[in-house]
């Protein structure tokens, strides 16, 4: 596996998670593949950091 995949750089533990951890430091603006879906980063995050992967409204649980 490539280290640019995004399986690569993204922990996903269970399909039902909205929340996916990174497995090294992103950059904002990277593009990301998560759940389906196309993501684009709006901040840099740190390795550990949390990705939304949808919208998650106020006071909804976060699920990882």
């Amino acid at each position: 596996m490539k280290t640019n995949d995004s399986a690569a750089r993204l922990i996903r533990i269970h399909p039902n998670d909205n929340v996916a951890v990174t497995s090294m430091p992103l950059s904002k603006g990277a593009p990301l593949t998560a759940a389906g879906e196309s993501l684009t980063l709006l901040d840099d995050v740190e390795i550990g950091g949390r990705i939304a992967l949808r919208d998650i409204p106020a006071g909804y649980p976060i699920i990882q």
